[in-house]
């Protein structure tokens, strides 16, 4: 749900990072990402596949031809190699069985160039099956839409999207299909939270351990 948290949580996620892409479809990160100075398609993508040893940079992709435009980012970061590479809006360029040639190479590929691939969606099971496949971990957050709670209770489990439903504002959940059955609650720093990413959450969930513990003594 729109202002529950995804855009708070990828600030704090990627403030560390030194060399930083961020396809920003509508323009929310601008004000602490810098819009790539590159004023044309080829001039942004050879920046980026040239780019200097510490960049942070955004772009706003041409309304006109928008598939080619992150097609030409994603096969550039790629080339570079070694950044962040952070995808807005991912239910509109990826769906169930269709990737662009270019988040298709970052998806099967790009760990092995150091690309650190990120992406954020309104609803998780629209994206394609590679996409969620080859993904380490999922931060959840509120979800409301019924169609959208069903789908992710036959991807994930029925238990975590039912919790999902009643998440309050900047509350979420991260999920590691196939690596871990631990579900990790945290909250963002624009919730209260220390916002330290995965850290804050494990350290939320060790505290809720301890408490349980210490009940049962």
């Amino acid at each position: 749900m729109k202002g529950y948290g995804k855009s708070t949580y990828l600030k704090e996620l990627v403030e560390g990072e030194t060399s930083l892409a961020i396809v920003d479809t509508l323009g929310e990160h601008k004000e602490w990402c810098p819009e790539c100075p590159g004023e044309s398609i080829r001039e942004q993508v050879e920046m980026l596949a040239e780019p200097p040893e510490e960049f942070r940079w955004s772009f706003m992709l041409n309304p006109s031809e928008s598939e080619s435009h992150l097609d030409y980012l994603c096969k550039a970061a790629y080339r570079a190699g070694g950044m962040t590479f952070v995808l807005e809006e991912a239910d509109y360029f990826s769906s169930a069985n269709r990737d662009c040639e270019g988040m298709e190479l970052l998806i099967r590929y790009g760990r092995h160039r150091g690309i650190n691939l990120v992406w954020l969606c309104r609803n998780v099971v629209e994206v394609s099956r590679r996409l969620s496949s080859q993904t380490d971990a999922f931060v959840m957050f509120r979800t409301a839409e019924p169609l959208y709670i069903e789908k992710l209770a036959k991807r994930l489990s029925p238990e975590i999207a039912l919790e999902i439903q009643s998440l309050p504002r900047f509350h979420y959940l991260i999920c590691q299909p196939g690596q871990s059955t631990e579900v990790i609650r945290g909250v963002t720093r624009g919730g209260g939270g220390s916002g330290n990413g995965v850290q804050a959450a494990a350290e939320t969930e060790q505290e809720r351990a301890e408490e349980d513990d210490s009940r049962g003594t």
